[in-house]
């Protein structure tokens, strides 16, 4: 019979093997303790839990089921369950979990009574939040977004130490923009706890509230000689009001002295983030690069990353960057991402799509992914395809609105302008804040003949987007000049083809629309060498190859009528 001293060195010995990856060995001397303990529960846990680290699921569901305390011990029951998922068994896991309600923290009593070994729980996360997020993660296997969403939520609430549900939550766009920061709010996070808060309203959409994002990022990268004044040099010169009046407050109880994170990578990938949702695509680009330079398997920073290099033009960075990945992860769904990427850079639509979709088959809860993959099909005018790639988005992403976008987008694109409407309306539903959804609306509206509320959503967009406008935003002020000339406001309509130009000084069609402008103005000089300037860009522009010939067979009326009639040629005036 082994005493008692004996078997506290081989759950030592056991605990070493588990520290070391050694799991052969720590289920070889687990088994003999488990024997010569006469199957105390605390040792059972210990040798279910190096059958499941060694990835013994079934055995170690064997032993836990034969166990009398897996009906009465969550922490039994919990991994019994983690098996069943890791066996993709769903509806067993949840059985096992018991969906009903919530369950019941156990009391450090409870423990020290169902667990005589070293294994635990003290000091850690909360057993409720991580039997939720099991629950979350099984309905999300199951495509049962909604359910997911709920159990997620209760996970992280339970402890918002618990970050995997909120990654889960966030990167599964499970909660809308104004959800997500509702949440992040209602959390009660710890005390010395303050990052932990500042880096979740980070990581949440950044739709809303441009102070907040900024000043969330600005305390994370302070120094730490400046963590206590931060909050006070960071508010706006105007008096904040309002919701922005009550984040302030709440950030200015809170002025703790801390090591700065403004090296960290996720802090970083954050702000790079930041800088996308801005249109600064170089700043995003930059920050980026210095990340995976330092990290280059950050798989976090990987998406905005590529994105970025797309917009950028970057074809050797993403043909270098997506073979690597290829060769040392071809099973991430992002490696075929980015080969997806370089291809959509190059042009190749019809090889991205096919990238997208081993990328989409590999991860289908990979957002960017499906975005892409409909977006390939829509370079390819093939309509059906792209909105079938979008309604499998919108389905599995009930929180994020570019799905239904670009399903609206397509309705567009087919002349179905009543299901267009429709689309982005929903898409504003979840998004209120998004300047490109109010330019389709309005372009609806435009078509439809409602100039007046066309101009007013084109105005809203404008006003919504952070910092000054890029070049990515000369499409909606080139769509407000229209409205306006539609109205016969010609002079602030060229006002509006004046600032297009100035971000995008080689675009013939803003050149094009000048020239229509001044052609309506009766100025028919100015008209023909905005029309010469347009077709100098886009020798093929049919609509200024006609309405060039119509201005010069026009001047050249006026110049014969006024020779008929010996009046002095003005030049078109």
């Amino acid at each position: 019979m082994a005493t008692s001293q004996h078997c506290s060195h081989l759950r030592s010995l056991i605990q070493d093997c588990i520290e070391k990856h050694l799991y052969t060995s720590a289920a070889f001397f687990a088994d003999k303790l488990v024997t010569l303990s006469n199957y105390e529960p605390g040792d059972v846990y210990l040798l279910a839990q190096t059958f499941f680290l060694g990835r013994n699921f079934r055995r170690a569901l064997k032993l836990l089921n034969q166990s009398k305390t897996v009906e009465r011990d969550a922490r039994f029951r919990y991994l019994a369950a983690r098996c069943l998922f890791e066996c993709s068994e769903w509806e067993e896991c949840l059985s096992m979990l018991g969906d009903s309600q919530v369950p019941e923290e156990i009391g450090a009593g409870q423990q020290e009574q169902s667990l005589s070994s070293p294994q635990t729980w003290e000091g850690s996360l909360s057993v409720n939040a991580a039997i939720c997020l099991l629950r979350g993660r099984a309905h999300l296997a199951m495509e049962n977004p909604f359910s997911a969403k709920k159990w997620l939520k209760e996970s992280v609430i339970a402890d918002p130490n618990c970050y995997e549900a909120f990654a889960a939550l966030v990167d599964n766009h499970l909660l809308t923009s104004a959800e997500e920061r509702e949440l992040v709010s209602s959390l009660k996070f710890p005390e010395g706890s303050r990052w932990v808060e500042l880096l979740y309203r980070c990581k949440c959409k950044k739709y809303e509230n441009e102070y907040e994002v900024e000043s969330c990022l600005s305390e994370l990268e302070a120094e730490p000689s400046l963590a206590g004044s931060s909050q006070s040099e960071l508010r706006p010169a105007h008096a904040a009001t309002g919701e922005n009046a009550s984040f302030s407050s709440k950030c200015s109880d809170t002025a703790e002295a801390a090591c700065t994170l403004a090296t960290n990578g996720d802090v970083r990938t954050c702000r790079a983030e930041w800088h996308y949702h801005r249109g600064q695509y170089q700043e995003c680009y930059a920050i980026t690069s210095g990340i995976l330079e330092r990290d280059p398997y950050h798989l976090d920073c990987l998406p905005v990353h590529l994105a970025s290099s797309v917009l950028l033009g970057k074809k050797n960075e993403l043909f270098i960057r997506a073979h690597r990945l290829v060769n040392e992860y071809p099973d991430q769904a992002i490696s075929w991402f980015a080969i997806g990427c370089y291809h959509t850079c190059a042009g190749q639509h019809d090889s991205a799509q096919r990238y997208f979709g081993k990328c989409t088959s590999i991860n289908p809860r990979f957002a960017s992914g499906w975005i892409a993959f409909g977006n390939a099909f829509a370079a390819l005018d093939e309509g059906d395809k792209a909105m079938s790639a979008y309604r499998t988005a919108a389905r599995l992403f009930p929180g994020l609105h570019q799905p239904i976008l670009g399903i609206g987008m397509e309705y567009f694109r087919m002349s179905n302008l009543g299901l267009a409407k429709e689309m982005f309306v929903q898409a504003m539903a979840i998004c209120p804040k998004d300047p490109l959804v109010c330019n389709e609306l309005a372009v609806v509206h435009y078509r439809n003949g409602q100039h007046q509320q066309a101009e007013v959503l084109l105005q809203h967009a404008l006003q919504m987007v952070c910092g000054a406008p890029s070049p990515r935003w000369e499409p909606t002020i080139v769509n407000l000049g229209h409205v306006l000339r539609k109205q016969q406001r010609y002079s602030e309509a060229l006002d509006c083809y004046g600032t297009a130009l100035g971000l995008c000084p080689r675009s013939a069609g803003t050149y094009a629309a000048i020239g229509y402008t001044f052609h309506l103005m009766g100025d028919l000089d100015q008209a023909i060498d905005n029309y010469h300037k347009a077709l100098g860009l886009r020798p093929d522009d049919n609509f200024s190859t006609d309405m060039l010939s119509r201005a010069m067979q026009e001047d050249c009326a006026e110049f014969s009528r006024l020779l008929l009639t010996d009046t002095p040629w003005q030049g078109g005036t």
